[in-house]
């Protein structure tokens, strides 16, 4: 099976003050390897330093580059772009409603997708 981490479970398995913690650390301990995105990365980063500082981010850090840690970095791709771009411009009714409060007073939708449903 191929894990592939989201900074959720990132994020609370590193705090044992996080609600979610022991349910991380034991998927954690259950994997042998688990896939971190280079883009979850940043934002895992983020908020290990505003929990703990940059002492939690070195050391979070550290036991990737030391191999002591079941997570292992990939790299984000162009195909990885395209698919994200793809998901966030698929038109819905809930993307219509936040369109029409949108400030900017365009659809975000129509300046995606053209007529064919395509993306321009």
């Amino acid at each position: 099976m191929i894990v592939i981490a989201d900074t959720s479970f990132v994020v609370s398995g590193f705090f044992s003050n996080d609600s979610r913690h022991k349910d991380c650390v034991k998927v954690y301990q259950q994997q042998e390897l688990i896939y971190l995105p280079q883009s979850t990365l940043a934002e895992v980063m983020y908020l290990l330093g505003k929990g703990g500082g940059n002492l939690a981010v070195a050391s979070f850090l550290d036991n990737i580059f030391a191999g002591k840690s079941k997570y292992q970095l990939i790299p984000l791709e162009l195909v990885d772009l395209q698919r994200t771009t793809s998901l966030l411009t698929i038109p819905s009714p809930i993307m219509r409603q936040l369109d029409l409060n949108n400030e900017f007073g365009s659809s975000l939708n129509e300046r995606a997708v053209g007529e064919s449903g395509q993306l321009n």
